[in-house]
């Protein structure tokens, strides 16, 4: 799914898992210039402004991520205990966030690279 360029006031959250074979990708249009997921009032049903709960073979890239009430993105399990896999992160911009800026159970597995981190509360595991 490629999000076009602009301003988006609202939490993202990612249930559904894509398959070994296919991901599902969440991205800037690479046409366009960056999409950001801006948290400013949103009030979280979840831990992140983005949150990846209990889905798999997921792949988030070249987004900014900025102003989250909690973790600018999370990677965590579901209620029924479903637990993500394959999880990318790649060349987001995470930016004030009140924790986190990526935060990951430790029992779920993701990949990150090419991410700026311009706070100190940098990537939690937990």
């Amino acid at each position: 799914m490629y999000i076009g360029e602009g301003v988006y006031e609202e939490q993202v959250i990612v249930t559904q898992s894509g398959t070994e074979d296919s991901s599902i990708l969440i991205a800037s249009e690479p046409a366009g210039g960056k999409a950001e997921i801006n948290g400013q009032g949103v009030s979280l049903d979840e831990d992140g402004l983005v949150s990846i709960v209990g889905a798999s073979h997921i792949k988030l890239c070249s987004l900014t991520i900025r102003q989250s009430a909690n973790h600018g993105v999370s990677v965590q399990d579901n209620d029924e205990g479903d637990v993500p896999t394959d999880v990318a992160v790649v060349g987001l911009s995470v930016f004030n966030s009140d924790n986190a800026g990526i935060y990951v159970v430790p029992w779920c597995t993701a990949r990150i690279r090419s991410q700026i981190f311009p706070t100190p509360a940098q990537v939690q595991f937990t």
